[in-house]
């Protein structure tokens, strides 16, 4: 910070200080002796403030000072209003990492159990008529040793189309084995927390609905109903905070340049096999959906804010 120099009486040093303001730059005014100095945070900007004093000494009640005044203001509150806005999106750390998990994740949680618990039940994803049957996308699956058969009309849905609507997400909790089961969970687990947390319960449920419900229907379509796993979910939570930590850096969602390209290289690289069968529909059908999610949702915002 530099002293450019003096104004006579405190009211056209204000005006100045403001008028430095809305051709941003940071500044402040101190009483010396009889005068007021004007102080200059940004090295790079003394000179061109110096310029500007001089102009302004010529004439301080030019109407651009003036009307200054009030562009000042209105930037001081725009700061404010999003001081408090940030303020109330931080979270309390040690208030919540006292909770038990169940409360602070309640819907990563239960997603969580929820995929142990029907990967074991239907023997690591070998014996699809566990649960009655109710867990595949569509009716009426049976599995013979690696052989799965399944009704020749799957894309009209059999089984939901009855009704039983829940063969939309139940998919997502089916796990071949329990590496497929350690990762999508792990996976999960990291990027889960982190938007339940931020942006709460409700969101992340119903993120988890539209990703699911979006990212096994694209597989089916694409590659038949015999599919499982919550890679589809995952890429879609992953989706929605890249697209909203970068239309909303504010959000808190921000993720790392390098984490994103690990994650676009991942899918880019599953696609040719590298790593076995994979849901390639369920992972670009739940990564749109994701991503449809936080644009559509920053979009009509920025719309009801205009």
């Amino acid at each position: 910070m530099r002293r450019i120099g003096t104004i006579a009486n405190k009211e056209d040093a204000e005006r100045f200080r403001d008028y430095l303001l809305t051709e941003q730059i940071q500044s402040q005014v101190d009483a010396a002796g009889d005068k007021w100095a004007v102080w200059v945070y940004d090295e790079e900007k003394i000179d061109s403030s110096r310029d500007r004093l001089q102009r302004y000494l010529d004439d301080p009640h030019d109407q651009k000072y003036v009307q200054a005044v009030v562009e000042a203001d209105r930037i001081r509150h725009e700061k404010v209003r999003k001081a408090i806005a940030a303020q109330k999106k931080q979270v309390n750390l040690t208030k919540t990492w006292n909770r038990p998990l169940v409360r602070q994740f309640p819907v990563t949680f239960a997603l969580v159990i929820l995929s142990v618990v029907v990967t074991l039940g239907t023997d690591m994803g070998t014996n699809l008529e566990a649960f009655d049957g109710q867990i595949p996308i569509v009716s009426g699956m049976k599995q013979s040793g690696e052989m799965v058969s399944y009704p020749a009309n799957y894309k009209q849905l059999p089984g939901v189309a009855d009704g039983q609507v829940w063969r939309l997400v139940t998919p997502a909790f089916l796990h071949f084995g329990f590496p497929h089961l350690l990762m999508d969970m792990y996976m999960l687990v990291l990027l889960g927390s982190m938007t339940e947390r931020i942006r709460g319960s409700r969101v992340m449920f119903g993120l988890f609905l539209v990703t699911a419900i979006v990212g096994n229907l694209a597989q089916l379509y694409f590659k038949g109903p015999a599919f499982g796993g919550m890679s589809g979910v995952v890429s879609g939570v992953f989706g929605y905070m890249w697209i909203k930590g970068s239309m909303e850096p504010e959000s808190g969602l921000a993720l790392s340049p390098n984490f994103v390209f690990m994650m676009i290289a991942f899918l880019l690289l599953a696609t040719t096999g590298i790593f076995g069968p994979i849901a390639h529909g369920a992972h670009f059908g739940g990564l749109a959906a994701g991503m449809g999610v936080a644009a559509g949702g920053t979009w009509w915002r920025r719309l009801r804010a205009a």
